[in-house]
């Protein structure tokens, strides 16, 4: 009774109550910090994919930002745990001695880089020391070079920047999987700042025979030499070293039937390692805050080798005396053939990229200015050798030999290796002098037009 009698009044005195006008607010910025790679899943800005700090909604390419901290999350170890959730892109086996990656139904085994510069040999890469993934899909031959037309994979490393960083993971799972990684960092100065990322993995696998381990360390220094100009310093070492496994055959056109940790070939002869070195140089100077140069320099090392002792073809008809088994007659679908190559790549790659950025005005036209020259070396040495395996009426060797599907999982210490006319022993050297340039136009505040050219 007293709401109601209260209800006249309460309705007059909001009538002679004039409606409060409030004033209009404009968004020009985002709510994610500077270091937003380790706080959200969201990355708005990039500096690889024009060489120039751009919003990612600005670049005319498709680009998915992986960060820290969704890589942390989803406790991946490698490029093909961390694009699972990457539209368009997808990891092949790459014969169990590389990543392999298919952009859009384009497979690459060379497309990799890091902090924009050539990565590309052909191996297993962690992530101990990454800021962030980006995954660019399309041509990129305008900003990163040579390549091929699906996209690329450009890993951003972990440097010192000036912070403390304290943090690490441990990991224990199924098939003795052990690993653990630390990333410290702190300022020892007002000038001078040090941080240390390291790796040490060794695990098992529901493959049988099948083991594999890894380690790292990335020591990185920042040098700034007043407020303008920053340099920095870094060297990885690092090291993978598994047994290489191609899977299993087909039969009919179809998987072949057979159980889950089944190993085919011959695990105990078929290790594949890679050895990295690398040095970075960075320099950057800021002539105001509308113009900037940087350079990086980055020497690399990589030894890498592979060996397989691997399946081929399971037989579709009757097979008589077939090499590597006793004498009889063998029935369709009951045995699978065994082959086997090793190949050893030694590489140098030197590379330097100077990137100079201003940002200017015509009249209401709002520039965004790159100029840039990329120089490198690349020189490798690759030699292939074919497997023998010797037999009874052979000492020699033959190249194929057979083993049967209820024990496909042999051991052949007593493999030859020589090579035949068509294996591979080549030296070569590949130079890069390439000149850029290229203007983003804001025609308007929606829209962009990016002009560029790259001379090789």
């Amino acid at each position: 009774m007293l709401i109601a009698a209260a209800s006249p009044a309460w309705a007059q005195a909001q009538a002679q109550t004039k409606p409060a006008e409030l004033g209009t607010v404009t968004v020009t910025d985002t709510a994610i910090d500077e270091q937003e790679a380790e706080t959200s899943y969201k990355v708005s800005r990039s500096i690889s994919a024009t060489r120039t700090d751009t919003p990612l909604i600005d670049v005319p390419q498709s680009v998915t930002v992986v960060p820290v901290k969704q890589i942390l999350d989803q406790a991946a170890n490698s490029i093909g745990d961390a694009i699972r959730y990457v539209p368009g892109v997808f990891s092949s086996q790459g014969e169990g001695n590389r990543e392999t990656l298919s952009f859009r139904g384009n497979s690459t085994t060379g497309d990799f880089f890091v902090d924009g510069i050539r990565d590309d040999v052909q191996t297993y890469r962690d992530l101990y020391n990454i800021e962030r993934l980006e995954v660019f899909k399309g041509p990129n031959a305008m900003i990163f070079g040579r390549g091929g037309i699906g996209g690329l994979i450009n890993r951003v490393t972990k440097v010192a920047d000036g912070r403390q960083h304290i943090g690490g993971r441990l990991e224990a799972g199924s098939f003795d999987h052990y690993r653990g990684q630390v990333d410290v960092g702190a300022p020892v100065s007002e000038m001078l700042s040090l941080r240390l990322t390291g790796v040490y993995q060794n695990s098992g696998s529901y493959r049988d025979g099948v083991d594999y381990e890894r380690w790292g360390l990335n020591p990185t220094a920042t040098l700034a030499l007043g407020p303008d100009t920053t340099i920095s310093v870094g060297y990885e070492h690092f090291e993978d070293d598994r047994v290489a496994d191609r899977g299993v055959s087909s039969y009919l056109g179809q998987p072949l039937r057979t159980r889950r940790g089944e190993f085919f070939g011959d695990p105990d002869n078929s290790p594949t390692w890679t050895d990295t070195d690398a040095g970075t140089l960075f320099v950057e100077h800021r002539f105001s805050d509308d113009v900037v140069i940087r350079n990086r320099t980055r020497y690399a090392e990589y030894d890498k080798f592979y060996r397989n002792v691997f399946p081929g073809a399971v037989n579709t008809a009757a097979q008589v005396n077939p090499a590597g088994l006793p004498a009889g007659t063998y029935a369709p679908g009951t045995i699978v053939a065994i082959q086997a190559y090793d190949n050893a790549t030694q590489r140098q790659n030197l590379f330097n990229q100077t990137d100079f950025n201003a940002t200017f005005t015509t009249g209401a036209i709002e520039h965004t200015l790159l100029i840039g020259a990329e120089f490198g070396r690349q020189e490798t040495d690759n030699l292939r050798l074919e497997g023998f395996f010797p037999t009874a009426t052979n000492a020699q060797g033959v190249q194929t030999i057979f083993a049967t599907i209820g024990a496909p999982r042999i051991r052949r210490p007593d493999v030859l290796w020589r090579p035949i006319a068509s294996s591979g022993d080549n030296h070569s050297v590949a130079k890069v002098a390439a000149g850029y340039i290229q203007d983003q136009i804001a025609l308007s505040p929606v829209f962009d037009v990016v002009v560029g050219i790259r001379y090789v």
